[in-house]
């Protein structure tokens, strides 16, 4: 790796150390990141950190509209299991986006081709985030089960929630089209909005993941995994 900066070697040897941590899309991408200054790959490695759950016990929050969703009697076993891995403070990652995994680092999107617009380009290639995570600050969970190697089968049905470090919040249970049409939105953004809204606080408010707020979605119908 290049010193374009004049870095010491501790802080050179940092860079390095950073950018290898990173997972990208491709060569070209690491390429990318390598070449960037150590403050913004400091930033890309925090900001993939934040993608993540860290493993700790957390208590469980299952909002009405996960119960009421149709999926929710052929998931229930499954949602169970999921309930008691956090509680127990296990690795949760791997029912994450295998995205988190390996495209921490997408560098910047290649012109899109002739038979798609910009948008389908940039819908189809929201690798460098989470777009779940980024938009609405809630996480997409798969829902196919542990297999032998510790992944999580795929693809199928997920669970959307909201992950605080004490308190995971099980907001419904959908698929990747979910993403687009409005029923993890909905969660969010009205429901969430009318239940704080005589609180003083809203979707967009800090406290949308606190203590208080899971109070609130509790009195509304919510159940508490215990």
């Amino acid at each position: 790796m290049t010193n374009p900066e004049n870095l010491s070697p501790r802080l050179a040897g940092l860079k390095t150390d950073l950018v290898a941590s990173i997972p990208t899309r491709c060569q070209t991408a690491a390429a990318d990141l390598a070449a960037k200054p150590l403050s913004e790959v400091i930033i890309r490695k925090l900001s993939w950190q934040a993608r993540l759950v860290r493993p700790r016990p957390r208590n469980v929050v299952i909002w009405p509209e996960a119960i009421a969703s149709s999926r929710y009697p052929a998931d229930a076993a499954e949602i169970a299991n999921i309930e008691a891995a956090f509680r127990a403070g296990d690795d949760m990652n791997p029912y994450l986006s295998s995205q988190v995994r390996t495209h921490a680092y997408a560098a910047d999107l290649p012109p899109p081709p002739a038979a798609l617009t910009n948008v389908e380009w940039v819908t189809r290639n929201w690798r460098g985030k989470d777009r779940m995570r980024v938009t609405l600050d809630a996480r997409h969970m798969h829902l196919g089960g542990k297999e032998g190697n510790g992944d999580v089968a795929r693809p199928g049905p997920l669970l959307f929630a909201g992950i605080t470090p004490d308190q995971a919040f099980f907001l419904t249970i959908g698929d990747h089209d979910s993403f687009d049409d409005g029923a993890v939105s909905g969660v969010m953004h009205d429901g969430l909005d009318a239940q704080l809204a005589g609180q003083g606080g809203g979707a967009c408010s800090e406290d949308r993941w606190s203590r208080s707020a899971a109070r609130r979605c509790m009195t509304s119908g919510a159940r508490i995994a215990t």
